[in-house]
């Protein structure tokens, strides 16, 4: 997916569903190396709203593209099944002017 983002630091979070047919994925930012890698939804059980957050810098303001790569999966995972719900991106600090 894209985004339009000023540069700076940011938290990114995203929401999915662990279970037992769940796989592991990396995060990249602009084709860059991944910034999250390894990122676990397996579960015993189904997981909802499971949160897994990494820290990423945007080097320049403007459109940045964000990819999600399944990478494998879990010894005990039967698939490799990654159930998104949402992502949520945040700066990592914010400083209010008045």
């Amino acid at each position: 997916f894209s985004c339009v983002l000023a540069a700076g630091e940011y938290t990114m979070t995203v929401f999915g569903v662990t279970g037992p047919t769940a796989g592991k994925n990396d995060w990249a930012l602009n084709g860059a190396a991944a910034f999250s890698t390894g990122n676990d939804w397996y579960s015993a059980g189904a997981g909802y709203n499971t949160s897994k957050t990494a820290s990423m810098v945007v080097g320049s303001s403007g459109r940045q593209l964000i990819t999600i790569t399944q990478n494998g999966k879990n010894a005990s995972a039967s698939d490799y099944v990654f159930a998104l719900t949402y992502i949520e991106i945040k700066l990592a600090t914010f400083t209010a002017q008045v």
